[in-house]
């Protein structure tokens, strides 16, 4: 059987249902070929345990799937399974060529009989009349016809060596295409699906999916890397071999070196793809491991958070305190200036006092300095005047005592009111002292509360950044788990920033179809399936009573939406696909198209 011939048969593993596997049977006789699906068949994802893979399967059966389109789409983590193994199976079918390959061809190939063979060459054409060949496919079937030649036959082990040499390069040939291909089906694959989503984590600095995402880019570098390091290699085998039969094989050492070199080339490949699809399926459990740190660590922050808090609403009650006291002991300070003032009014006050009663008593004494000079001085003896002089001395006398006694109180007065002064200086100085002393009290504490102020500014940053990584983390995950991501990403690919909406979107497959399906939304509505059921008398009243609300404005449009709408109030069986199915039922195979191309099914 030619090379070009043989196909690959993949069945499903009726044992290994628990794991979803795929089991590949392989013909000792054949090497390992997947059939390709005709590009123009836009076919969607179907349920690869529910398929066999064989040569014009998709031909057959290709009708069949323009009208099922993702109804297939299985959903879960089952298709997230289904996805990455198909990739890898892919990866292990190269992998067992290849090994078929070696282990059949080029375990015991070998140049050491060159001689011998360019000789057989040489007699074929002489005796056998083997005409010249362009390439070492037609060569081993001109020698597969002259085989039986009595020239030939007295060479049969040489005759082997060729035919087997012709068959080696014509499987070599036909192999490295179907392995290129496979290899870049599996790498679009996991390219498309196998995504970290990155862009959703809100540019969060997340260690897990920034790994993953390195990773990818990394992968998306060396697998193409490799694929073009294949067609490199295989590139310089067909210029090796492109040459005349007798140059082929005297070059037969390069050529088996070229073969080898490019099956060594095959690991860079497969390494980095089961390397891509093993982090794919344990993403998710990365990113919870990653959440968990996370949430450990913003628990952590946030005990650190409350205690810093605490601590600032401390110096805040310790600032309010050294504030009032310090406005305390400023108050006493300027009471304390405020009575000295006072003291020094009544110290001046008691002075004029004492300056006017000296001045008083400075007159009284002069007067009775000339009264006594008068009464020394006098001419007679007469007793009115020495009468006179003496009353007069004597009152005098009494003035002069009463201004002393009078200037003893002032004097006193004054000596108290000076220690009453000293007393507040020295409270005025302590004051001042105290007062300072608050202030740089006061000053410190401020210090203290602002950057208690900033510590807890910065937990509380830090405690938001965190709660929003937790956030960005969950949100990647559940997009990663989530069964409609697949469905988008198939249907339109991935646009970052569009996967908010991983949910029913039955509501705009009713729009749709409302605005198509036009007068004939009674019909729709009737064969709509309903649960629990509604009889034909139920349905009747629904429609007279949605077209009750009629009026000379309303289009058809309005009408089939409030049906539909309907329709899904009262059945808990209204999804995209029961909808799809009644369009089909109903010849209306255009909405149904339309909807399995707009919208995502559910």
């Amino acid at each position: 059987m030619g090379y070009a011939e043989q196909r690959i048969v993949i069945k499903t593993c009726i044992n290994c249902k628990k794991r979803g596997k795929m089991s590949v049977n392989i013909d000792n006789n054949e090497v390992l070929r997947e059939s390709v699906a005709d590009k123009d068949l836009k076919l969607s994802i179907v349920h690869f345990d529910d398929i066999i893979y064989e040569k014009n399967a998709v031909k057959e059966r290709g009708n069949d799937h323009r009208e099922q389109g993702i109804h297939s789409v299985p959903e879960g983590t089952s298709f997230i399974r289904v996805r990455d193994e198909k990739a890898i199976i892919l990866v292990e079918e190269v992998e067992k060529i290849v090994s078929h390959f070696k282990n059949k061809w080029l375990k015991d190939a070998t140049d050491d009989h060159v001689d011998s063979w360019i000789d057989l060459i040489a007699l074929a054409k002489e005796h056998a009349g083997m005409p010249k060949c362009k390439t070492v496919e037609e060569f081993g079937q001109e020698l597969t016809k002259i085989r039986k030649h009595e020239a030939m036959s007295e060479n049969k082990i040489l005759l082997n060596d060729m035919l087997k040499i012709a068959e080696r390069a014509k499987m070599f040939d036909g192999m490295i295409p179907d392995i290129h291909n496979k290899l870049q089906r599996a790498f679009e694959r996991v390219s498309k699906y196998c995504i970290s989503f990155s862009l959703e984590a809100e540019n969060q600095d997340i260690r897990a999916i920034q790994d993953y995402e390195n990773n990818i880019l990394k992968w998306e570098e060396d697998i193409p890397n490799g694929l073009a390091e294949v067609n490199r290699k295989y590139h310089d085998y067909l210029e090796a071999k492109n040459i005349s039969m007798e140059a082929y094989i005297e070059t037969y050492g390069n050529i088996l070196h070229n073969m080898t070199y490019t099956l060594e080339s095959l690991p860079k490949i497969c390494e980095p793809m089961r390397d891509w699809v093993l982090a794919d399926e344990t993403y998710p459990r990365k990113i919870m491991q990653e959440i968990r740190k996370i949430e450990k660590k913003k628990e952590e922050v946030s005990e650190s958070h409350r205690r810093q808090f605490n601590r600032k609403n401390e110096d805040s009650s310790r600032v309010q305190r050294t504030i009032y006291n310090s406005k305390k002991v400023k108050d006493q300070l300027q009471n304390a200036m405020y009575e000295r003032k006072q003291c020094r009014k009544r110290e001046m006050a008691v002075q004029d006092n004492i300056d006017i009663i000296q001045e008083d008593m400075d007159e009284k004494k002069k007067e009775l300095d000339e009264t006594l000079k008068q009464f020394s001085n006098r001419k007679s003896n007469s007793p009115t005047l020495f009468d006179v002089l003496s009353a007069k001395v004597d009152t005098l006398h009494d003035e002069i005592q009463t201004l002393e006694n009078q200037m003893k109180v002032h004097r006193r007065n004054m000596s108290r009111m000076k220690e009453d002064r000293l007393r507040v200086q020295k409270d005025i100085h302590t004051c001042k002292k105290v007062h300072e002393k608050t202030l740089k009290d006061t000053q410190k504490v401020y210090e203290v509360l602002e950057r208690e102020e900033l510590n807890a500014k910065r937990l509380a940053d830090q405690d938001a950044v965190l709660a929003a990584r937790i956030k960005a983390a969950y949100r990647v995950r559940q997009i990663k788990l989530h069964p409609l991501t697949v469905k988008k990403i198939y249907l339109g690919g991935y646009v970052p920033g569009q996967m908010n909406g991983v949910t029913d979107h039955l509501a705009e497959a009713l729009r749709v179809t409302a605005a198509e399906v036009g007068k004939n939304w009674t019909t729709l509505y009737r064969k709509l399936p309903f649960n629990p059921p509604r009889d034909k008398s139920n349905l009747d009243y629904d429609i007279e009573a949605i077209d009750w609300t009629r009026s000379t404005n309303t289009e058809y449009k309005d009408l089939a939406y409030k049906g539909l709408e309907k329709w899904r109030k009262l059945s808990n069986k209204a999804s995209t696909n029961a909808l799809i199915r009644t369009l089909n039922s109903m010849k209306k195979q255009s909405i149904a198209q339309q909807l399995q191309r707009t919208v995502i099914i559910t």
